[in-house]
Formats: structure tokens, C-alpha cells, sequence
């Protein structure tokens, strides 16, 4: 009897250990697996982490060099040169291949944010010698041009009153146009700012929306799906969220009718919308609760609104996500995947794809990668379209403001039809004390446009138009006759 109950004492025991541990071991999947999570929760999961992935990373170097910049006179020294080859290596292509290998274009100048100035000299160089140079200066509100060839001066326009000058150039309607550049200043920072009260009641607001209006079946899972990145097979675990144009016209027509009513968002929208300087149907409440009204109404009566639908799919693989996808219809199809390393790389690779017999291509394929560390920043870009056209882009950046010395080399490459076209910029900045000799504008040493009466300003545009044609000539000229030079002529007898 007592062996009886000893027994069933450490049956019970072991029992209740079992369920213990299968519901803790339930718990656990529950917070940290996703066995119990519903296909909507798991999608939105994802989805947001696929988001994060696609964050830029931070380059301090670069900011501490604007600061510096913002607050410190510099020098620069660049040069632009150029390239080109051909597809075909025939005598033209050899020639003009030679000929724009020769080109440079020196840059010098100074900045002054002291004085609020800054200066650059261009000098077109063939084959080391000068052909042509032109200045630019900026300085109290004037920026200006020069070429000695053309005029003896600086010919600029000074930041004020502007619709009389445009009126003076025969522009007719003004109405629209600033007095004066920087009049209507976009400050970022203003303008992307958000208080957390705000960022909350919006990300609650409208993830309600979507919760209530996106019925739960329209979220799968799809297991075993196969795909490919960088021409690797992954066999991948989808997310899928698939809404018909009815499904998407709910949505968008749900979160309109919510907005109208939403006076903490339509406040934040309107002073945006005021720092963009937009019309008042979109900077008053009153005016864009209207204008959202007629949305809703447009939308409504717009049978054709979201033809096609829209897809949005995640793709994951032990528990990360690889690649998304968005789909309209049957008209384009998006994917993008990001990968980040070590801190400070990141690589973001994008696809789309055109799903209909019409358009200007079928695929357009874009990459970004960013490498950052505390004394280099290197930007790489790279756009291909139908494998017939490819522009790249490359930019470097080395060395810190606190060292006084920041080298920027930034490349150009256009490859269509076999050809490729290059331009490369290398530019040296080096922050000094004071800027010796700036060239500082005033009437004494610019034509100043604005305060020309318009028969003279006519006259004077008139000239400067027909002299520069004359040089644009020369300098023509010139290049062609270094492309195909004159044979010299021998005398006779010798």
C-alpha cells in the first residue's frame, strides 16, 4: 500500500513536471519563436526588419567635415579629366578616344564662410595647355561670372528683387517666383522633425487601421518557396499579404476618412506643408480637411483605382529576412534585399521588373553599398538597365577635418552599346587660418544685372550672347584641329 502511493506520488510528480515544462516550453516558443504568431503578426515582424536593414549608416567623418566647412575658410584643388572607349577601335573612334583623354579641367577657389564668400576658377587644359578659363565668385547676396576672353569684369545677379529682373528678361508671369534665392529655405531638420507624443499617436492610429481594415485571411504563409540573391538558392519561408484593387481602395479611403477626423496628424501635416511653402489647400486644416474630402470622393468614383492590386511579400530564412517583394498588379514588380556586415557596411540591391508588354524597359536592376570608418567614407552606386546601359557611380573620401586635409575622388562611367564614357574628379580641401586675397563682389567690379534699366540690359546680354558664341568657336576649333591635324605641306625640290 504505501509503495502504492509513493508510486503514485512520483507518477503525479512527473506528470506535473511534463506539463510544467511544456507549458514553459510553450511560453518560450510563444515570446521567442513563432510557432503561435498569426501569419499578420509574422508578416508586419519581418517586414519592419527588413526596413531596419535598409538604414544607412551613420559617417561621422563626413559630418565633422560640413561642420568644418560650415565654420572654417578652406582651399580646394581639383581636376576634372575625361575618357572614352570605343566599342569599335577605328581611326575616328582612336582620335576622339585620344583627343578627350586630353581634356582637363583644373579647378582652384577659396570659401569664406566668414565673409559668406566663396571662389572658383576653371581652367580648360588640352593636352596641358590652357584654352580657356572661366571664374565664378559669390559674395555679399551677388554670384557672378568671368572670362577674360568674353569681358573684362564679373557679370552677375544680385539676390534681390528678382521679378524686376525677370520682368527686365521679358518673363511674364512672376507672380510665383521668389524675391530672392533662399527666401523660401527648406530647413530639414525642421522639416523632418516629429515629437515622440506625435510619432506614437500616429503609429497607433494607423496600425488600427490597417488591423481593422485588412482582414486576417488575407495574410499567408507559404513554406519551402525557393529564391535566389546574389546566385545563392535559398529555400525560404514567405509572408504574403494580398489585396485586390477593391482591398486597396478600402485601405487608402479608411485611412482618408481616419486622417480627416485626426487633428494631431492633420496639425503635424500642415506645418510641413507650411515649411514647404505649399498652397493653403494643403498648409490650413480647415482647407486640406476639404481637399481630403474630394480624395476620398475621386477615389471612390475612380473604377480603375488599383488595377491589378498590390502584393507585398517577406521573405525569410532562419528567422532573418533576405529579400522583399512588392507587385502591382501586372504591370511592376519590386525587389529589394539589403545586407549589413561589419559595422559601418551596408549594401542595399533593388530590382524592377516590368510585368507588361509596354514601357522603356523590362528591368532595372540598383545597388548601393556604403563603407564607413573614422577616416573614410566610400559611397559606391551602380544602375543597370536591360544590360544595355550602366551608369556608375564611385565616391571617396579620406582623411578628417580635425587634420586639416580631406581628398575626395569621385568617378563617372557610362557603358551603352559597348561604349563607356568616364569623368573623374579629384579634389584636395585644406581649411587655413584666412583666406588670403578673396575676391569680395560690389559695383566697382561686377556688372550687376539688377540695376541695369532693360534697353541696356538687352544690349548687354546681346553682346556677351554673340561673344561668347565666338570663342565657344574658337575653342571648337581649336580641340578639332588637335583631332585631325594639318598635314604639313613639304616645298617642292627638297
Amino acid at each position: 500500500m504505501y509503495y502504492g502511493k509513493k508510486k503514485a506520488i512520483i507518477i503525479t510528480v512527473i506528470i506535473v513536471l511534463l506539463v510544467l515544462i511544456l507549458a514553459a516550453g510553450g511560453v518560450c516558443a510563444y515570446f521567442f519563436t513563432d510557432l503561435f504568431k498569426s501569419n499578420e503578426t509574422l508578416f508586419l515582424k519581418y517586414m519592419v526588419a527588413g526596413l531596419q536593414n535598409m538604414q544607412v549608416p551613420a559617417s561621422t567623418q563626413l559630418q565633422d567635415i560640413t561642420s568644418m566647412q560650415q565654420n572654417n575658410p578652406y582651399e580646394v584643388n581639383g581636376e576634372f579629366s575625361l575618357g572614352y572607349t570605343p566599342t569599335e577601335e577605328t581611326e575616328e573612334s582612336l582620335s576622339a578616344a585620344d583627343a578627350l583623354g586630353q581634356v582637363t579641367v583644373a579647378v582652384t577657389g577659396q570659401n569664406d564662410p566668414l565673409q559668406e564668400a566663396s571662389y572658383r576658377k576653371l581652367d580648360l587644359q588640352l593636352a596641358g595647355n590652357s584654352i580657356f578659363e572661366v571664374e565664378y565668385a559669390n559674395s555679399n547676396q551677388i554670384a557672378a561670372l568671368k572670362s577674360d576672353e568674353i569681358v573684362n569684369a564679373y557679370v552677375g545677379i544680385k539676390n534681390e528683387n528678382l521679378k524686376v529682373l525677370a520682368q527686365k528678361l521679358g518673363v511674364q508671369d512672376t507672380e510665383t517666383m521668389p524675391d530672392s534665392f533662399g527666401e523660401n529655405t527648406i530647413n530639414i531638420e525642421e522639416l523632418t522633425s516629429i515629437t515622440e507624443e506625435e510619432r506614437t499617436h500616429i503609429q497607433e492610429t494607423y496600425t488600427q487601421v490597417l488591423q481593422q481594415t485588412i482582414p486576417d485571411e488575407l495574410y499567408t504563409k507559404q513554406q519551402e518557396m525557393t529564391i535566389q540573391k546574389d546566385g545563392i538558392e535559398y529555400v525560404t519561408t514567405a509572408y504574403r499579404l494580398d489585396l485586390s484593387a477593391q482591398d486597396v481602395k478600402n485601405v487608402v479611403v479608411q485611412m482618408l476618412q481616419t486622417l480627416r477626423e485626426d487633428s494631431i496628424t492633420l496639425n503635424w501635416l500642415t506645418t510641413k506643408a507650411k515649411l514647404l511653402n505649399l498652397s493653403e489647400e494643403y498648409a490650413q486644416v480647415n482647407q486640406l480637411t476639404a481637399t481630403i474630402e474630394n480624395w476620398i470622393e475621386q477615389i471612390n468614383e475612380n473604377q480603375n483605382f488599383a488595377e491589378g492590386g498590390l502584393s507585398l511579400v517577406v521573405y525569410t530564412y532562419q528567422g532573418e529576412t533576405i529579400q522583399m517583394e512588392a507587385i502591382m498588379g501586372n504591370t511592376l514588380k519590386l525587389t529589394i534585399n539589403s545586407e549589413n556586415g561589419e559595422t559601418g557596411n551596408s549594401k542595399i540591391n533593388a530590382q524592377l521588373e516590368n510585368l507588361s508588354s509596354e514601357g522603356d524597359f523590362s528591368s532595372i536592376q540598383l545597388t548601393i553599398a556604403i563603407n564607413v570608418t573614422d577616416t573614410q567614407t566610400v559611397i559606391q552606386g551602380e544602375m543597370n538597365i536591360d544590360d544595355e546601359t550602366m551608369y556608375t557611380i564611385n565616391t571617396t573620401t579620406t582623411g578628417t577635418a580635425s587634420q586639416n586635409n580631406v581628398n575626395t575622388t569621385t568617378e563617372f562611367i557610362m557603358n551603352q552599346g559597348g561604349d563607356s564614357w568616364t569623368i573623374h574628379y579629384t579634389e584636395q580641401k585644406n581649411f587655413v587660418e584666412e583666406v588670403e586675397d578673396m575676391v569680395l563682389l560690389d559695383n566697382t567690379n561686377c556688372a550687376i544685372l539688377n540695376d541695369y534699366p532693360t534697353d541696356q540690359l538687352q544690349q548687354l546680354l546681346t553682346a556677351i550672347t554673340q561673344r561668347t558664341i565666338v570663342v565657344w568657336m574658337e575653342k571648337v576649333q581649336e580641340i578639332n584641329n588637335y583631332i585631325n591635324p594639318v598635314p604639313t605641306v613639304q616645298p617642292s625640290g627638297l
